[in-house]
């Protein structure tokens, strides 16, 4: 439905938030006139919710204070109905290219937003006060190869989760069927040994 639903577990109700059903890349003055375009991952920091907006190409942020939406890296503002504004390129805010990202995660010890970009096969990071977003890890092509952050591969990664401590960052790398773990302060990415 290109929505954000919410749950109250007080009256066991679910209740559209944002988006109003049509599938585009439109801000819009109010959360209900906003649109998305299959929205994917969700994370909330510093009061905002980030929101991976896989079809549109773009990670939008709501500000939960004054329910307002913006698009902050990717996708084509100029036209709402373009869903065709994807590549891989590094940037500031619509100049910035990504491609069907999945996954996102709020980095609170550097105040960032980490992006799983899904069909680059790469982790980005995002500032969003600046509206900019840089290649972070990953070479770029599909691959299952543990290393340093610029030579290590990805297979369409999805979701991602930082650690209590913020020292490391989980992946879920969908097409290589594993679990891969950045080690920030090492610079490397691994597998993730699941035994049983």
């Amino acid at each position: 439905t290109h929505q954000i639903w919410g749950y109250s577990f007080a009256s066991g109700s679910a209740y559209v938030i944002m988006g109003n059903g049509m599938e585009m890349l439109y801000d819009g003055d109010t959360l209900e006139e906003s649109c998305l375009a299959q929205p994917s991952g969700l994370s909330i920091g510093d009061e905002n919710l980030y929101i991976a907006d896989a079809e549109s190409s773009s990670v939008r942020c709501v500000d939960l204070a004054r329910s307002q939406i913006e698009t902050l890296v990717g996708g084509d503002l100029t036209n709402p109905r373009n869903l065709f504004a994807f590549g891989d390129r590094d940037g500031v805010g619509s100049s910035a290219r990504l491609q069907h990202p999945l996954g996102v995660a709020w980095w609170k010890e550097r105040h960032c937003v980490a992006v799983a970009d899904t069909y680059n096969h790469k982790i980005k990071l995002i500032d969003p006060k600046e509206k900019r977003v840089s290649g972070w890890a990953g070479s770029g092509s599909a691959g299952h190869e543990d290393g340093p952050l610029d030579r290590a591969s990805f297979s369409e990664p999805n979701g991602l989760c930082f650690s209590p401590d913020g020292r490391k960052l989980y992946i879920a790398d969908t097409n290589n069927h594993a679990i891969r773990l950045i080690d920030i302060e090492k610079g490397t990415v691994s597998t993730l040994e699941v035994h049983g």
